[in-house]
């Protein structure tokens, strides 16, 4: 009788919650954050979407809707590279099965703006300036990045690669791309030059005698001045326009 006590306190409704009450509480939790997510989200008319740590769509506003073409009940709840399935400059696959934003997020390291193709209802890819704002600890079950885009509306076209121009898109203002393409300092181009034989951070920090610390700041920096997403994008930019 006094296990069967004991047993009804830890699995009834008059003790401390079990399995089943623990999840419940999860559910209900999450449904209050996509509902915060879903108001912060619709309070802009920028086209913008939120991805939990799931990698799933939890928020998708009126802008994406008529941007993308996708009503909210044809996302909500997918794995947002399944919908957005978007692409570099180059063409190349950039969303997948495991996005690199929501690492470099949980490396807590700075995601700056980026261009990135998205397929429309027409069939035709629409080229888009994206910006992340990470909300809350990487590390909280309430960790979410919102996706901000608007339309690169002109482009310029460096070594035949197509890039944004008059300041809406990664290079910069017309006619500036090219100094600023340039402007790598030598420890910089060194970096790149290492990233472009497929040389992991560590072993660049070994071969140069830096710490990885410093090796991945030179990194960032020269993302920031390629106005690259990635290192793979640096190196084929890089490669592209003659850096390499």
């Amino acid at each position: 009788m006094a296990d069967d006590k004991r047993g009804s306190k830890r699995g009834g409704g008059g003790g401390r919650p079990g399995r089943e009450s623990l999840d419940s509480r999860g559910s209900r939790f999450r449904t209050t954050e996509d509902r915060r997510l879903k108001t912060i989200v619709g309070s802009t008319t920028t086209p913008s979407f939120a991805v939990d740590a799931r990698e799933r769509i939890v928020a998708w506003n009126a802008g994406a809707e008529r941007l993308l073409g996708l009503k909210p009940d044809r996302v909500m709840g997918r794995l947002c590279h399944e919908v957005v399935t978007g692409k570099d400059i180059f063409g190349n696959r950039f969303c997948g099965g495991s996005c690199p934003l929501q690492r470099m997020a949980r490396r807590r390291e700075a995601i700056g703006g980026f261009d990135l193709c998205l397929p429309t209802p027409c069939l035709r890819s629409l080229e888009v300036r994206m910006h992340i704002v990470v909300l809350n600890d990487p590390c909280r079950a309430d960790f979410a990045l919102v996706h901000l885009f608007e339309p690169v509306r002109r482009f310029r076209r460096i070594s035949g690669v197509a890039v944004a121009g008059s300041g809406a898109g990664a290079f910069g203002s017309a006619g500036s791309e090219e100094p600023r393409l340039r402007r790598l300092t030598a420890r910089e181009s060194e970096i790149l030059r290492l990233l472009a034989t497929g040389t992991t951070t560590r072993e660049i920090a070994g071969q140069l005698y830096i710490s990885i610390k410093t090796v991945r700041n030179h990194v960032q920096h020269i993302l920031r001045k390629l106005g690259a997403h990635s290192r793979l994008e640096a190196v084929s930019l890089a490669h592209k326009t003659s850096l390499l």
